[in-house]
Protein backbone atom coordinates (compact mmCIF):
# COMPACT_ATOMS: atom_id res chain seq x y z
CA UNK A 1 0.00 0.00 0.00
CA UNK A 2 1.31 3.49 -0.90
CA UNK A 3 2.50 5.79 1.53
CA UNK A 4 -0.10 8.46 0.26
CA UNK A 5 -2.67 5.78 0.85
CA UNK A 6 -1.91 4.79 4.69
CA UNK A 7 -1.98 8.49 5.39
CA UNK A 8 -5.52 8.86 4.28
CA UNK A 9 -6.75 5.62 5.58
CA UNK A 10 -5.21 6.83 9.25
CA UNK A 11 -6.83 10.10 8.81
CA UNK A 12 -10.07 8.71 8.27
CA UNK A 13 -9.83 6.47 10.92
CA UNK A 14 -9.27 9.69 13.65
CA UNK A 15 -11.56 11.72 12.15
CA UNK A 16 -13.93 8.67 12.79
CA UNK A 17 -12.76 8.37 16.26
CA UNK A 18 -13.33 11.61 17.49
CA UNK A 19 -16.93 12.31 15.69
CA UNK A 20 -17.88 9.49 17.49
CA UNK A 21 -16.09 10.42 21.20
CA UNK A 22 -18.03 14.09 20.12
CA UNK A 23 -21.60 12.01 19.56
CA UNK A 24 -20.84 10.58 23.08
CA UNK A 25 -19.79 14.16 25.01
CA UNK A 26 -22.25 15.36 27.24
CA UNK A 27 -21.18 18.85 26.03
CA UNK A 28 -21.90 18.76 22.35
CA UNK A 29 -24.64 16.05 22.07
CA UNK A 30 -28.19 16.36 21.63
CA UNK A 31 -29.33 15.80 25.13
CA UNK A 32 -28.01 17.84 28.31
CA UNK A 33 -27.26 16.29 31.46
CA UNK A 34 -30.29 15.79 33.35
CA UNK A 35 -30.37 15.48 36.92
CA UNK A 36 -32.08 12.21 38.67
CA UNK A 37 -35.23 13.30 39.96
CA UNK A 38 -35.47 14.42 44.28
CA UNK A 39 -37.43 10.98 45.23
CA UNK A 40 -39.24 11.27 48.76
CA UNK A 41 -36.41 9.48 49.96
CA UNK A 42 -33.80 11.43 48.91
CA UNK A 43 -35.65 14.43 50.41
CA UNK A 44 -35.93 12.68 53.73
CA UNK A 45 -32.23 12.65 54.07
CA UNK A 46 -31.91 16.48 53.97
CA UNK A 47 -30.89 18.31 56.98
CA UNK A 48 -33.19 21.08 58.45
CA UNK A 49 -32.31 24.85 57.11
CA UNK A 50 -31.30 26.68 60.20
CA UNK A 51 -34.45 28.35 61.55
CA UNK A 52 -33.22 32.06 60.80
CA UNK A 53 -32.65 31.39 57.51
CA UNK A 54 -33.45 34.52 55.21
CA UNK A 55 -33.23 32.93 51.77
CA UNK A 56 -33.19 29.00 51.17
CA UNK A 57 -32.31 27.60 47.87
CA UNK A 58 -31.56 24.43 46.25
CA UNK A 59 -28.15 23.07 46.61
CA UNK A 60 -26.00 23.68 43.72
CA UNK A 61 -25.70 21.26 40.46
CA UNK A 62 -28.45 18.20 40.99
CA UNK A 63 -28.63 18.57 45.08
CA UNK A 64 -31.80 18.13 45.89
CA UNK A 65 -32.01 19.47 49.62
CA UNK A 66 -32.54 23.28 50.69
CA UNK A 67 -29.46 25.45 51.77
CA UNK A 68 -29.30 28.94 53.36
CA UNK A 69 -28.46 31.08 50.73
CA UNK A 70 -24.95 33.17 50.95
CA UNK A 71 -24.60 37.25 51.93
CA UNK A 72 -23.15 39.55 49.88
CA UNK A 73 -19.45 39.20 51.20
CA UNK A 74 -19.35 35.40 52.51
CA UNK A 75 -16.96 32.98 50.90
CA UNK A 76 -18.16 30.65 48.84
CA UNK A 77 -17.25 27.95 45.97
CA UNK A 78 -18.75 25.20 43.82
CA UNK A 79 -19.12 22.68 46.80
CA UNK A 80 -20.52 25.19 49.30
CA UNK A 81 -24.26 27.01 49.71
CA UNK A 82 -25.90 29.17 47.05
CA UNK A 83 -24.90 32.85 46.98
CA UNK A 84 -27.97 34.45 47.84
CA UNK A 85 -30.69 35.94 45.33
CA UNK A 86 -28.88 38.67 43.07
CA UNK A 87 -25.36 37.79 43.73
CA UNK A 88 -22.58 35.07 42.65
CA UNK A 89 -20.08 33.61 43.83
CA UNK A 90 -16.80 34.58 42.07
CA UNK A 91 -13.03 34.64 42.69
CA UNK A 92 -11.45 38.01 44.21
CA UNK A 93 -9.87 40.20 40.61
CA UNK A 94 -6.71 40.07 42.24
CA UNK A 95 -6.63 36.27 42.92
CA UNK A 96 -3.79 34.40 41.05
CA UNK A 97 -5.76 31.33 41.12
CA UNK A 98 -9.47 31.95 40.40
CA UNK A 99 -10.14 28.03 39.69
CA UNK A 100 -8.69 27.00 42.83
CA UNK A 101 -10.41 29.83 45.13
CA UNK A 102 -13.66 28.20 43.16
CA UNK A 103 -12.92 24.79 44.71
CA UNK A 104 -11.79 25.46 47.76
CA UNK A 105 -15.03 27.66 48.89
CA UNK A 106 -12.47 31.16 48.91
CA UNK A 107 -14.41 33.52 46.62
CA UNK A 108 -17.22 35.79 47.46
CA UNK A 109 -20.58 36.33 46.72
CA UNK A 110 -21.08 39.77 44.65
CA UNK A 111 -23.30 41.66 43.18
CA UNK A 112 -24.18 40.36 39.80
CA UNK A 113 -23.54 42.80 37.28
CA UNK A 114 -26.93 43.61 35.78
CA UNK A 115 -27.88 41.92 32.60
CA UNK A 116 -28.07 43.81 29.17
Amino acid sequence: MPAARVQHVVAAVVCAALFAATLGSPVAGPEPIRCAPCSPERLSQCPAVAPGCAEALREPGCGCCLACALKAGELCGIYTAPCGSGLRCAPRPDDPRPLHALTRGHAVCTESPAAP
